[in-house]
Protein backbone atom coordinates (compact mmCIF):
# COMPACT_ATOMS: atom_id res chain seq x y z
CA UNK A 1 0.00 0.00 0.00
CA UNK A 2 2.97 2.26 0.42
CA UNK A 3 3.82 4.50 -2.87
CA UNK A 4 7.21 6.13 -3.25
CA UNK A 5 4.82 9.17 -4.57
CA UNK A 6 3.83 9.46 -1.03
CA UNK A 7 7.49 10.14 0.01
CA UNK A 8 8.31 12.60 -2.06
CA UNK A 9 5.04 14.54 -1.81
CA UNK A 10 6.05 14.56 1.88
CA UNK A 11 9.42 15.44 1.93
CA UNK A 12 8.73 18.53 -0.64
CA UNK A 13 6.03 19.83 2.25
CA UNK A 14 8.64 18.98 4.93
CA UNK A 15 11.39 21.05 3.63
CA UNK A 16 9.01 24.41 2.56
CA UNK A 17 7.78 24.76 6.14
CA UNK A 18 7.58 27.82 8.06
CA UNK A 19 9.25 29.11 11.16
CA UNK A 20 5.94 27.91 13.14
CA UNK A 21 6.58 24.04 12.48
CA UNK A 22 10.31 24.25 14.46
CA UNK A 23 10.71 21.64 16.83
CA UNK A 24 13.71 22.85 18.35
CA UNK A 25 17.70 22.59 17.58
CA UNK A 26 20.44 20.39 18.18
CA UNK A 27 23.98 21.49 19.35
CA UNK A 28 24.53 25.30 19.21
CA UNK A 29 26.57 27.68 16.73
CA UNK A 30 29.33 27.19 19.57
CA UNK A 31 29.77 23.55 19.21
CA UNK A 32 30.86 21.16 16.80
CA UNK A 33 27.27 20.61 14.91
CA UNK A 34 24.12 22.99 14.51
CA UNK A 35 21.06 21.51 13.50
CA UNK A 36 17.72 23.35 12.71
CA UNK A 37 14.74 20.33 13.05
CA UNK A 38 11.49 21.10 11.57
CA UNK A 39 8.31 18.92 11.17
CA UNK A 40 5.39 18.90 9.34
CA UNK A 41 2.71 16.54 9.05
CA UNK A 42 -0.02 15.44 6.20
CA UNK A 43 -2.46 12.30 5.84
CA UNK A 44 -2.93 10.86 2.60
CA UNK A 45 -5.78 8.62 1.45
CA UNK A 46 -5.28 5.84 -1.19
CA UNK A 47 -7.85 5.09 -3.80
CA UNK A 48 -9.55 1.79 -4.19
CA UNK A 49 -7.20 0.02 -6.47
CA UNK A 50 -3.60 -0.37 -7.13
CA UNK A 51 -1.92 2.74 -8.97
CA UNK A 52 -4.63 5.30 -8.34
CA UNK A 53 -3.27 8.26 -7.37
CA UNK A 54 -2.93 9.38 -3.75
CA UNK A 55 -5.09 12.66 -2.37
CA UNK A 56 -3.06 14.32 -0.48
CA UNK A 57 -4.60 15.91 2.83
CA UNK A 58 -3.54 19.46 4.48
CA UNK A 59 -5.34 21.19 7.49
CA UNK A 60 -8.73 22.24 6.30
CA UNK A 61 -9.06 26.40 6.19
CA UNK A 62 -12.47 26.30 7.72
CA UNK A 63 -15.62 24.16 8.32
CA UNK A 64 -17.49 25.45 5.90
CA UNK A 65 -15.44 24.89 2.55
CA UNK A 66 -13.73 21.16 4.11
CA UNK A 67 -17.64 19.88 4.58
CA UNK A 68 -18.69 21.19 0.86
CA UNK A 69 -15.17 19.96 -0.33
CA UNK A 70 -15.75 15.89 -1.90
CA UNK A 71 -11.98 15.59 -2.78
CA UNK A 72 -10.08 16.48 0.18
CA UNK A 73 -12.99 17.69 2.71
CA UNK A 74 -14.34 15.83 5.89
CA UNK A 75 -15.52 12.85 3.94
CA UNK A 76 -12.46 12.10 1.75
CA UNK A 77 -11.14 9.24 3.94
CA UNK A 78 -14.20 7.74 4.24
CA UNK A 79 -13.72 3.70 4.07
CA UNK A 80 -9.87 4.74 2.65
CA UNK A 81 -6.69 3.39 3.36
CA UNK A 82 -4.51 6.28 4.59
CA UNK A 83 -1.37 7.32 6.04
CA UNK A 84 -0.45 9.82 8.55
CA UNK A 85 3.03 10.88 7.40
CA UNK A 86 4.93 13.08 9.56
CA UNK A 87 8.10 14.69 7.80
CA UNK A 88 10.88 15.39 9.80
CA UNK A 89 13.76 17.60 7.88
CA UNK A 90 16.88 19.20 9.50
CA UNK A 91 19.19 21.45 8.40
CA UNK A 92 22.80 22.07 8.98
CA UNK A 93 22.76 25.69 10.17
CA UNK A 94 26.79 25.41 9.67
CA UNK A 95 26.68 25.09 6.43
CA UNK A 96 23.38 26.72 5.22
CA UNK A 97 24.12 26.19 1.79
CA UNK A 98 23.98 22.05 2.26
CA UNK A 99 20.87 19.95 1.35
CA UNK A 100 18.61 19.54 4.05
CA UNK A 101 17.95 15.99 5.35
CA UNK A 102 14.26 14.56 6.15
CA UNK A 103 13.50 10.99 7.50
CA UNK A 104 9.71 10.20 7.12
CA UNK A 105 7.35 8.54 9.70
CA UNK A 106 4.34 6.96 8.47
CA UNK A 107 1.55 5.84 10.23
CA UNK A 108 -0.50 3.35 7.85
CA UNK A 109 -4.40 2.46 8.94
CA UNK A 110 -7.62 1.87 7.49
CA UNK A 111 -10.86 4.00 7.98
CA UNK A 112 -14.15 2.84 8.44
CA UNK A 113 -17.08 4.31 6.24
CA UNK A 114 -18.21 7.57 8.32
CA UNK A 115 -20.68 9.91 7.73
CA UNK A 116 -21.08 13.89 8.50
CA UNK A 117 -22.93 13.24 11.43
CA UNK A 118 -19.88 11.17 12.75
CA UNK A 119 -17.81 14.66 11.85
CA UNK A 120 -20.14 16.66 13.94
CA UNK A 121 -19.91 14.27 16.82
CA UNK A 122 -16.02 14.86 17.25
CA UNK A 123 -16.77 18.36 16.69
CA UNK A 124 -19.37 19.00 19.30
CA UNK A 125 -16.81 17.29 21.76
CA UNK A 126 -13.52 18.03 21.08
CA UNK A 127 -14.08 21.81 19.33
CA UNK A 128 -13.83 23.05 15.94
CA UNK A 129 -10.35 23.59 16.94
CA UNK A 130 -8.95 20.00 16.91
CA UNK A 131 -10.50 19.90 13.43
CA UNK A 132 -8.92 22.62 11.99
CA UNK A 133 -5.22 21.81 13.01
CA UNK A 134 -5.39 18.54 12.22
CA UNK A 135 -4.12 17.23 8.82
CA UNK A 136 -7.15 15.83 7.05
CA UNK A 137 -8.98 17.04 9.97
CA UNK A 138 -9.63 13.80 11.36
CA UNK A 139 -6.98 11.89 13.13
CA UNK A 140 -5.86 9.27 16.45
CA UNK A 141 -4.75 12.83 18.26
CA UNK A 142 -7.83 14.84 17.63
CA UNK A 143 -11.15 12.30 19.06
CA UNK A 144 -11.54 10.64 15.64
CA UNK A 145 -10.11 6.88 16.82
CA UNK A 146 -14.14 5.92 16.71
CA UNK A 147 -13.76 6.74 13.07
CA UNK A 148 -10.97 4.35 12.33
CA UNK A 149 -11.31 0.62 11.91
CA UNK A 150 -9.28 -0.98 14.52
CA UNK A 151 -9.79 -4.42 13.41
CA UNK A 152 -7.00 -3.19 11.08
CA UNK A 153 -3.35 -3.43 12.15
CA UNK A 154 -2.07 0.13 13.06
CA UNK A 155 1.44 0.13 11.18
CA UNK A 156 4.48 2.34 12.12
CA UNK A 157 6.87 2.49 9.18
CA UNK A 158 10.61 4.91 9.39
CA UNK A 159 11.55 5.92 5.64
CA UNK A 160 15.42 7.26 6.30
CA UNK A 161 15.45 7.61 1.82
CA UNK A 162 12.64 8.17 -0.54
CA UNK A 163 13.86 6.37 -2.95
CA UNK A 164 14.51 2.93 -0.31
CA UNK A 165 11.64 1.19 0.77
CA UNK A 166 9.91 2.11 4.57
CA UNK A 167 11.30 -0.17 7.56
CA UNK A 168 8.16 -1.38 9.70
CA UNK A 169 9.03 -0.95 13.08
CA UNK A 170 5.60 -1.14 15.19
CA UNK A 171 2.18 -3.00 13.95
CA UNK A 172 -0.41 -2.93 16.94
CA UNK A 173 -3.27 -5.73 16.73
CA UNK A 174 -6.77 -4.48 18.04
CA UNK A 175 -5.79 -0.81 19.24
CA UNK A 176 -8.60 0.96 18.98
CA UNK A 177 -10.12 0.08 22.56
CA UNK A 178 -6.35 0.85 24.02
CA UNK A 179 -6.30 3.85 26.25
CA UNK A 180 -5.92 7.41 23.69
CA UNK A 181 -2.99 8.37 25.88
CA UNK A 182 -1.06 4.97 26.06
CA UNK A 183 -1.55 4.59 22.06
CA UNK A 184 0.32 8.48 22.06
CA UNK A 185 2.86 6.91 24.00
CA UNK A 186 3.06 3.99 21.34
CA UNK A 187 3.18 6.38 18.01
CA UNK A 188 4.92 8.95 19.44
CA UNK A 189 7.89 6.62 20.50
CA UNK A 190 8.72 6.53 16.52
CA UNK A 191 9.88 9.89 17.18
CA UNK A 192 12.96 9.55 18.53
CA UNK A 193 14.25 6.58 16.63
CA UNK A 194 13.41 9.02 13.63
CA UNK A 195 15.51 11.80 15.14
CA UNK A 196 18.47 8.98 15.81
CA UNK A 197 18.30 8.65 12.06
CA UNK A 198 18.13 12.37 11.05
CA UNK A 199 20.98 12.93 12.92
CA UNK A 200 23.28 10.21 11.54
CA UNK A 201 21.71 11.68 7.80
CA UNK A 202 23.40 15.37 8.97
CA UNK A 203 26.39 13.95 10.50
CA UNK A 204 26.93 11.88 7.35
CA UNK A 205 26.09 14.83 5.05
CA UNK A 206 28.60 17.09 7.01
CA UNK A 207 31.01 15.03 6.25
CA UNK A 208 30.40 14.89 3.10
CA UNK A 209 30.70 18.70 2.84
CA UNK A 210 33.91 18.58 4.63
CA UNK A 211 35.75 16.27 1.64
CA UNK A 212 34.08 18.26 -1.45
CA UNK A 213 35.05 21.38 0.30
CA UNK A 214 39.14 20.39 0.98
CA UNK A 215 39.57 19.12 -2.87
CA UNK A 216 40.67 22.28 -3.79
CA UNK A 217 42.62 22.95 -1.58
CA UNK A 218 44.39 19.36 -2.06
CA UNK A 219 44.40 20.00 -5.83
CA UNK A 220 46.44 23.48 -5.62
CA UNK A 221 48.47 21.55 -2.66
CA UNK A 222 49.57 18.44 -5.47
CA UNK A 223 49.96 21.00 -8.45
CA UNK A 224 52.09 23.19 -6.18
CA UNK A 225 54.42 19.62 -5.35
CA UNK A 226 54.70 19.20 -8.70
CA UNK A 227 56.01 22.58 -9.49
CA UNK A 228 58.44 22.53 -6.89
CA UNK A 229 59.36 19.09 -8.82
Amino acid sequence: MLQDVVAVLVQAASQTIPNDRILGEVGSPGEGKHYRIYSDTITVAHGEHEGDKPTVLEKPRDLVSWFHDKEHGALALSNKNIEICTGITGIDMKNPDSHPATVLVRIVAKMRPYSIQDINSIIEKNGAQAVLTTAGGISIWNGGTSLYDGSVPLKIYLQTDPLENPTMIKEIQDWQQLDKEYLKQILYGAIPEAMDSLSHKLDSLAAQKKIIDSIPVQVEQAKSNIEKK
